[in-house]
């Protein structure tokens, strides 16, 4: 079952000069409806993921109308985690096609 939905991205460059999610506007699932919007930073999604045990999925738009996306996964490469929505080893953050802001 997914608990958030993340709905956009703000990106920025870390210390490696990696593309990386600096905030994302996260919405609950409440019972198949998008619950009040907040700004979440990356690391609360990390967080969320790995130590509270939390699902997340993108939402994308498309003419005006949003759409449910992928699994949002944390990827470790070389002791760096990334948040993703494929296993790719890529070291940056990806999550597809949503909106950014």
């Amino acid at each position: 079952m997914t608990d958030f939905y993340i709905k956009a991205v703000h990106y920025s460059t870390n210390y490696k000069g990696n593309q990386v999610i600096f905030s994302a506007k996260v919405c609950p699932n409440n019972g198949g409806y998008f619950g009040a919007e907040r700004i979440w930073s990356r690391m609360e999604i990390i967080n969320a993921i790995e130590n509270q045990r939390k699902n997340f999925k993108t939402v994308y738009k498309r003419n005006g109308t949003y759409y449910i996306g992928y699994d949002v996964l944390v990827i470790e490469v070389d002791g760096e985690k990334y948040i993703r929505t494929d296993n790719n080893r890529r070291t940056i953050d990806n999550l597809g096609e949503i909106e950014e802001f």
